[in-house]
C-alpha cells in the first residue's frame, strides 16, 4: 500500500502559529464542527499554492506530526483536532511523534 507524499510538520508551528486555537475546543469536544484547516493554513503559508492539490479532499499524503510532548497544554487541543481531520482525509496515513512520558498523561491517553 503506497502511503502518499509525506509531509512532516512540527506540531509547535501548527498549534502555536494559530495563537487563537483554544476557542476552537468547545466545539470539537461537542458537535465536532467545521472548524479551520489547520494544516492547510501552515502549509499554505510556507509553500504557497504549491501545498494545494496535497491538501485537496481524496489526496493521500503521509502526515507526519513531529513533537507532541514539545506543545504543553496545547497536546489536547491537537489530538482533538487530528480526529476530527482524519475523519475529513481518510485516504492519508498519519503518525505522531512524541516522548514516551509524554503519553503516560491520563488526559491525553483517551486519544490513542
Amino acid at each position: 500500500r503506497k502511503l502518499g507524499v509525506p509531509v512532516r510538520v512540527p506540531l509547535s508551528q501548527l498549534v502555536f502559529d494559530r495563537s487563537d486555537v483554544s476557542q476552537y475546543l468547545p466545539h470539537l469536544r461537542s458537535k465536532g464542527e467545521k472548524i479551520p484547516d489547520l494544516l492547510a493554513i501552515w502549509a499554505k503559508e510556507r509553500y504557497g499554492d504549491f501545498a494545494t492539490p496535497l491538501l485537496e479532499k481524496g489526496s493521500k499524503i503521509l502526515l507526519i506530526l513531529d513533537g507532541l510532548d514539545e506543545i504543553g497544554d496545547d497536546a489536547e487541543f491537537c489530538l482533538l483536532w487530528l480526529h476530527c481531520w482524519i475523519r475529513q482525509h481518510p485516504t492519508s496515513t498519519v503518525v505522531v511523534t512524541t516522548r514516551p512520558l509524554t503519553m503516560a498523561a491520563p488526559k491525553l491517553r483517551k486519544y490513542m
